[in-house]
């Protein structure tokens, strides 16, 4: 008769003591002995309360798993096979009153994760201090007849996600998942790495606004408002050189936004509807860019006289 897998409660000591004989939760020996992904970039979870940090140490046949992080509800990291939420191995560290409990999971789609029995999970550890939550475990590398339990030493993309917990349900993440930017194996790599919570295309999205309405607009609005009588008579390919910069960032804001507007849609495939009004308002804005682009076309030339 196989025993359950029992949940320990570190005492409140100093992190820096030996566990197991394994040091616990520091960030020494990443990229050298153990694989690790941290947020912010080289923090320490021994030093840095907002650390948050997932660690994989093989050990023979198994892997020894470490995650910390400031969270009030759960701590979860995924193992997938694509950029995006679902068909998901999943390890969850949830608060649950006074204990913490640690499991592994399978998220099927974009829904709540099916939590599994703990029996695949050894050595399991917990620790919570000053608002941080600290989770260790074993796994073995492969698990014989699972679908939902990944062997270990494949290339997989690496989630970390936090939210909160009430009843013993899980909220959806309020924030993006930090996901790193390409696939790693765990199993036979010592990196160091880092994540994003925001998708390249949607960096490209908000630099691409940015600049349009804080930088290229203001230009040439300034250009039409301020520069009619410095360059009065100086032209510019046959127009007033003020006329002409006007057009340039004009057109430039036109472009930027359209371009702007289409990376998100790139980057989910859909409409989203758990953007609230953000995607509304993106709509609005383009249509009044695009307008304006139209209204500009058919505007009289400046020499032209009123009936």
């Amino acid at each position: 008769m196989s025993s359950k897998p029992q949940t320990v409660a570190l005492p409140a000591v100093p992190p820096s003591l030996l566990a197991n004989g394994v040091l616990f939760f520091s960030s020494t020996g990443c990229g050298s002995s153990k694989f690790c992904v941290r947020n912010p970039t080289s923090c320490d979870p021994q030093q840095d309360l907002p650390c948050f940090f997932l660690s994989f140490r093989r050990e023979g046949d198994s892997m020894l798993i470490e995650m910390s992080g400031p969270v009030k509800g759960y701590l979860s990291f995924a193992l997938s096979h694509d950029q995006w939420m679902g068909d998901d191995d999943v390890y969850l560290c949830l608060i649950d009153g006074q204990t913490v409990e640690i499991n592994p999971a399978y998220n099927r789609g974009r829904r709540h994760p099916e939590v599994a029995l703990p029996d695949v999970l050894r050595d399991t550890l917990w620790r919570r201090e000053d608002g941080i939550l600290q989770c260790s475990f074993r796994r073995d590398l492969h698990i014989a007849d699972s679908t939902e339990r990944f062997p270990l030493d494949g290339n997989y993309f690496i989630f970390l996600a936090d939210g909160d917990v009430e009843d013993g349900r899980l909220h959806r993440h309020q924030r993006q998942p930090l996901i790193t930017s390409k696939m790693y194996n765990i199993a036979e790599s010592t990196e160091d790495v880092g994540g994003s919570r925001s998708p390249l295309l949607i960096k490209f999205h908000g630099a691409m606004m940015f600049i349009a309405w804080m930088t290229t607009v203001s230009i040439g609005v300034l250009f039409a408002r301020f520069f009619k009588p410095v360059w009065p008579t100086s032209t510019l390919c046959g127009e007033k050189i003020w006329f002409q910069m006007h057009r340039i960032l004009m057109v430039t804001t036109v472009l930027l936004t359209a371009v702007a507007f289409v990376l998100p849609f790139l980057y989910r495939g859909h409409w989203s509807t758990r953007a609230g009004y953000h995607p509304y308002l993106g709509c609005i804005v383009l249509a009044l860019t695009v307008l304006q682009l139209i209204l500009a076309v058919f505007r009289p030339p400046p020499s032209s006289r009123s009936t």
